[in-house]
């Protein structure tokens, strides 16, 4: 295999990419037109994606996209085996133990463990029912494992970016064949049928406790899949490969109709084409991305998207997420100081969030545990400015990875997620200068 220390993706089959791709679309169209072997094609078209992969690749693949897709897939053939522990286990074994004694690894892990004590003081204070000791043991799994994985999309030259995007493209169109053949959810209408997952999810499921996947689900993987395609300063990818491939994310995106996803995949785009722009990139691929963002956007509008054009014409932020927030605001003002405790926001013991990082914080920490989480995670970020905008000397901008899980920590989920972006903010800002490539100043002598 051949690397390459300007952070270029190693090569990989170009058949084998043409053929998942072909695939992908294939079970996109089995959508409008039934198919009767779409689970056992979208099955296999996954496993062939991570055996395609190289090692490391297929470790952090393992570790990060697959356990939720196992575990839909287990829960219909009636498997009761625990996918997480299934995928770190293999995982583990694949990536190894070679980097956990370097410093940055160490250093990154203080600050984790200040984290947790931090938590764990206000799950003390907390109701300690069955949802809070879940909370906290989810919080630690989930950014114990983000740690170990941002480390290694930091320091490798190897990984296999666009395999990544296919992946979660692929995963994303599964999540909508399982969802019509097994969920009940309905097929399109006629052709320019967009709201079809959206509303077969509001019809026939509106309990998201009752369902293993969600259309953020299918929206976000795509999102990821996004972010995955383009965070690399540059790479030997075939041009119309990549595009195809963005393309079919932002089709998946579209049909999800969840907005964090189709608003976040405006910035990601518009964040690649400024990058780009600084940094010298292909002028053609900037201009082929804008191009790419002005038709989406007018053939989205096109085709009322009431998610599109509600959002545009929300008066107030919980009209624009479609949520509320005064029950987390009351709680906040309730106890300023120290919140109700980890997982305090539920007062029956079941899975209840407020659907925003920040208020669930507050409500449930107050303003003093609140200032000490983000004194371990969001100020050394915003420290470290000048990176945000500069590539790792493997060629990743990590901002572009940090925004699909920021976006949905504002709007979606709890911390037993929303740990991920946490921690990923500890990792980023814990790696050295040397970690990043700045851009030289050059000083002319008289």
């Amino acid at each position: 295999m051949r690397l390459n220390v300007a952070g270029i993706e190693p090569n990989s089959s170009n058949f084998v990419n043409i053929v998942l791709s072909v695939a992908g679309w294939g079970l996109l169209a089995s959508v409008y037109l039934p198919f009767p072997y779409a689970i056992p094609i979208a099955i296999i078209s996954i496993l062939v994606t991570l055996f395609s992969m190289n090692k490391t690749t297929l470790g952090l693949s393992l570790m990060f996209f697959v356990p939720h897709i196992l575990g839909v897939l287990f829960s219909i053939t009636n498997i009761s085996i625990p996918p997480i522990f299934v995928c770190v286990a293999v995982a583990s074994f694949l990536l190894g133990f070679q980097f956990y004694t370097q410093k940055e690894v160490t250093d990154s892990l203080i600050r984790f463990a200040l984290l947790m004590i931090v938590f764990f003081i206000w799950y003390l204070f907390g109701p300690r029912h069955d949802y809070s000791t879940t909370k906290i043991v989810y919080i630690f799994f989930f950014g114990l494992i983000t740690i170990f994985s941002m480390r290694y999309f930091i320091s490798r030259y190897d990984i296999q970016y666009l395999k990544i995007a296919i992946l979660l493209g692929l995963i994303s169109v599964t999540y909508i064949v399982v969802g019509i053949e097994f969920y009940h959810y309905g097929r399109p209408q006629d052709y320019f049928d967009i709201s079809f997952i959206r509303d077969s999810f509001y019809s026939l499921m509106r309990d998201e406790a009752t369902l293993p996947f969600t259309y953020h689900t299918i929206g976000n993987t795509a999102f990821i899949g996004m972010a995955f395609l383009l965070c690399r300063q540059r790479d030997e990818l075939n041009a119309v490969m990549k595009y195809q491939i963005l393309s079919f994310l932002l089709i998946v995106i579209i049909l999800s109709q969840a907005r964090q996803a189709f608003f976040g995949s405006l910035l990601l785009l518009y964040f690649k084409v400024f990058v780009n722009r600084s940094s010298g990139g292909k002028r053609f691929f900037s201009i082929g991305l804008i191009t790419l963002l002005a038709v989406w956007i007018v053939g989205y509008i096109a085709l009322n998207s009431d998610v599109f054009l509600s959002t545009l014409q929300a008066s107030n932020a919980e009209e624009a997420v479609n949520r509320s927030y005064d029950r987390a605001i009351d709680m906040f003002k309730g106890n300023v100081l120290i919140g109700s405790g980890l997982g305090g926001y539920s007062l029956s013991g079941q899975r209840e969030y407020p659907h925003n990082i920040l208020l669930e914080l507050l409500s449930e920490m107050g303003l003093i545990g609140t200032l000490l989480v983000f004194a371990a995670t969001l100020f050394p970020f915003i420290s470290k400015f000048k990176r945000w905008f500069n590539p790792t000397v493997t060629g990743v901008y990590p901002l572009m990875l940090i925004i699909p899980y920021f976006i949905r920590s504002l709007s979606s989920s709890d911390l037993t997620e929303n740990i991920i972006f946490l921690t990923m903010m500890i990792v980023f800002s814990q790696e050295k200068d040397t970690s990043f490539s700045f851009p030289k100043i050059i000083i002319k002598r008289k």
